[in-house]
């Protein structure tokens, strides 16, 4: 592992306060992890393990990964996956991708078959409801890519948008 490509692993706690959400679903604890960067360099096994069990030690309702699984090259994606499938949420795991995820659709393709083949829901300009129809999980393409498409989900969510939080 190189130290100075990843620094430390930080948690920090956050509560935010959303406007309009049910009292049922009030207190859901969320984890989000992000830039994994999965190429031999910049993450070590041992620091994505510790990582991985101070998620499942909270015992969060849900899991968010925000992209950038790999760096360059897709195929590791596989080895980070077998990592990934021992997450544990409640309520399942969700994943958007990040630039580095995206260089071509092949490449793209790849990295969603292996994140779901770890049980991982991968949301391209889609929407869950992994909690009932009170809470939308909005799942938008990469920022960078021809396709993002906020209005899209704004669309489909429709006014009055329920409670929801993106994850882009």
């Amino acid at each position: 592992m190189h130290r100075l490509l990843t620094g430390p692993l930080t948690l920090e706690r956050v509560t935010i306060p959303i406007v309009g959400l049910s009292p049922d679903h009030q207190g859901l604890r969320l984890v989000q992890l992000s830039d994994f960067h999965w190429d031999g360099l910049r993450l070590s096994p041992w620091l994505l393990r510790r990582a991985i069990a101070q998620s499942n030690a909270m015992t969060p309702d849900l899991v968010m990964l925000t992209g950038d699984f790999v760096t360059k090259e897709p195929t590791p994606i596989h080895e980070l996956a077998r990592h990934l499938a021992t997450l544990e949420s409640r309520y399942g795991v969700y994943a958007v991708l990040g630039n580095h995820d995206n260089f071509s659709l092949k490449e793209r393709l790849t990295i969603i078959e292996g994140l779901q083949q770890a049980g991982i829901q991968v949301l391209w300009n889609q929407i869950a409801y992994p909690l009932g129809p009170g809470l939308a999980v909005v799942g938008l393409a990469d920022l960078w890519s021809r396709e993002f498409a906020p209005a899209l989900a704004i669309r489909v969510l429709g006014p009055p948008m329920p409670a929801s939080g993106a994850v882009s």
